[in-house]
């Protein structure tokens, strides 16, 4: 089965990697770094993968917060303010914030925010028994 949580369209990709637009992506691909079976054209649109970017151009160089869902869970379970304010604080400080898990040893992004709104309205509408009002700013 595919994740698609794990495609990536090259601007979202340059975004994470810090790198200044999808272009630079799409000139690897062009020279041959990626492997034919880690990206493809869909449309006007080109799409690869999170391992197949990390494989080309490393670990992501954009800092990001990572919450595994239990955590999050538990964090929200806790001190549901506090959670949120940490959360709050990793956007503030430009940050994105990496959903996490484990699957057979190997953890894997299934959410990645770029703002805290996303954030929140993913929070409200995946949760209902989540907390989802905005934080004291």
């Amino acid at each position: 089965m595919i994740d698609l949580n794990q495609v990536l369209t090259f601007t979202e990709a340059a975004q994470k990697w810090g790198l200044a637009s999808g272009n630079s992506i799409r000139q690897a691909a062009l020279r041959g770094k990626f492997h034919e079976s880690e990206v493809r054209k869909s449309g006007t649109v080109w799409l690869t993968t999170y391992d197949a970017m990390v494989r080309v151009f490393g670990v992501p160089s954009q800092p990001s917060f990572q919450l595994s869902i239990p955590n999050l869970t538990k964090g929200l379970q806790q001190d549901r303010n506090l959670q949120l304010r940490q959360i709050h604080e990793s956007f503030k400080n430009k940050q994105q914030l990496q959903i996490t898990e484990h699957i057979l040893g190997k953890e894997r992004i299934l959410y990645l925010f770029q703002h805290e709104k996303d954030f929140l309205q993913w929070l409200k509408l995946t949760e209902p028994s989540f907390p989802h009002e905005d934080v004291q700013k």
